[in-house]
């Protein structure tokens, strides 16, 4: 266990936050916090390390559970004053679309730290913005999972609150950078750049329903995929100048970190930026990474700094995709192909297999399909997109010399245009997906199946190889 100590107790943090959040009631959980560490010195102080590391989990498991009470408390509060009009603090956090009647968005209400969905009838609210606006919440439920509208109506009473410097910074970039895009790519173009680098999703119209079909959504989702190329295009960018490795390597963290500030901290960005940052650690101090481990201290930084985040389903898709490639390679690592090319493909089609395998039950759960041909369609899909982020960067590059962006943003959007089509294409075959849902119980089933599976291929596999030594 010491050796995954982080691991564990990321998954034991996690479950005692599922049991607060459950359950909350503080002081049974500072009580066993307390009795806890009591035993931790009493097993200490004899030398029982065994027990000791148990009493650390029991430990963790405690605070996750007393640490998500309070944040439970303040986010369901919301539920007193649906129906009823008041005055509330908001800061949005997607750009407004504009509708028939008014424009819609995304906002926190600040004394919740609650993301709602706004309709704003007065067409007033800007992106990144904080504001005290007069206003009603509804709610309505779906798969047991509640969610809130807060309705402005027009003449509604609105006051602009002042804007901390990051928040006028990030404005301030997005803004020039959605601009790049809309001056030098056709609105398709635009649309797709604004969704995969700035993680601007909201404007998307039917592409997103199109990569839906396909089973290739993750390539909308700032990832390990965006971020590892977005930050290997840097360092090799800063080698280029005769910058010291270390030196290249820090500056990359940074912006990775600035990025995923910028770009709103999604889950899946917040685990790529930190697992990046503790494997860069982990360099300077000359010592060897575990991937388990980076992973699980990583998922207890994002809990810590909001453990409510555990029941999105961002963060449990992100996270369940990383644990699966890691543990998938180490039971079944791939060995090394005289054709470098072949060796590519078959990679490409591992990782996908692998995390086809281990989120099946969780998407069929939470959106109602089973993708059967995801597996093969990134294979073709990854590297194209993979060819369009490189692009994309280099349109940001030279966005200054008019001429020379202009050319890219023609060469990128028909890439894009292609892309979709081809992706369109794709997605239109009858056995890409079908409708099913997994109830709760199945998915338990499955994952419960799949570990069993997987131990006894894993064992075999084994044994024939001891035979052969």
């Amino acid at each position: 266990m010491a050796g995954l100590l982080n691991f564990w107790l990321f998954l034991i943090f996690a479950l005692g936050i599922t049991f607060g959040f459950r359950f909350p009631h503080p002081l049974l959980f500072i009580i066993f916090s307390l009795v806890s560490l009591v035993l931790i010195y009493f097993f200490y102080k004899r030398k029982n390390f065994f027990c000791s590391d148990i009493c650390i989990l029991l430990l963790f498991f405690f605070l996750g559970g007393l640490w998500v009470i309070p944040q439970a408390k303040r986010s369901q509060a919301i539920d007193t004053y649906v129906g009823r009009e008041g005055v509330w603090p908001l800061k949005t956090i997607s750009l407004p679309l504009k509708k028939s009647t008014g424009n819609t968005f995304y906002a926190v209400i600040l004394p919740f730290n609650k993301k709602v969905y706004v309709r704003d009838y007065t067409r007033s609210l800007e992106y990144l913005y904080s504001y005290k606006v007069t206003g009603k919440f509804s709610r309505r439920n779906y798969q047991d999972r509640d969610f809130y509208t807060f309705w402005v109506k027009k003449g509604a009473v609105i006051r602009r609150l002042p804007s901390p410097f990051w928040d006028r910074y990030a404005r301030k970039t997005i803004n020039y950078l959605l601009g790049v895009f809309k001056n030098n790519l056709k609105p398709q173009g635009y649309r797709f750049l604004a969704s995969v680098l700035l993680g601007r999703r909201e404007v998307l119209e039917d592409e997103k329903q199109i990569l839906t079909n396909a089973g290739v959504a993750h390539l909308l989702a700032l990832s390990g995929l965006h971020l590892g190329f977005i930050s290997l295009m840097l360092f090799f960018t800063l080698r280029l100048f005769y910058l010291p490795f270390r030196k290249c390597l820090i500056i990359s963290v940074l912006f990775l970190l600035v990025y995923t500030f910028l770009t709103g901290m999604a889950q899946s960005t917040l685990r790529a930026a930190l697992m990046c940052s503790f494997f860069s650690a982990g360099f300077f101090a000359k010592r060897r990474v575990n991937l388990l481990n980076s992973l699980g201290l990583a998922g207890l930084c994002a809990l810590i700094m909001n453990p409510l985040a555990l029941f999105e389903v961002g963060f449990q898709l992100s996270y369940l995709a990383v644990f699966a490639l890691i543990v998938w390679f180490k039971m079944f690592p791939i060995k090394a192909f005289a054709n470098r090319l072949l060796g590519y493909v078959w990679g490409l089609f591992s990782c996908s297999f692998c995390v086809t395998l281990f989120l099946t039950p969780l998407i069929s759960y939470y959106f109602g399909r089973i993708y059967l041909l995801s597996v093969f369609y990134n294979l073709v899909l990854i590297p194209f997109f993979t060819l369009l982020l490189t692009i994309g960067f280099l349109l940001i590059i030279f966005s200054a010399l008019g001429f020379i962006a202009q050319s890219i943003g023609a060469i990128l959007s028909l890439g894009i245009s292609w892309f979709i089509s081809l992706t369109e294409a794709l997605g239109s075959f009858r056995l890409s997906y079908f409708e099913y849902r997994f109830s709760f119980y199945m998915v338990w089933v499955y994952y419960l199946g799949l570990i069993i599976g997987l131990i006894s291929i894993r064992r075999h596999l084994f044994k024939d190889k001891f035979r052969k030594g």
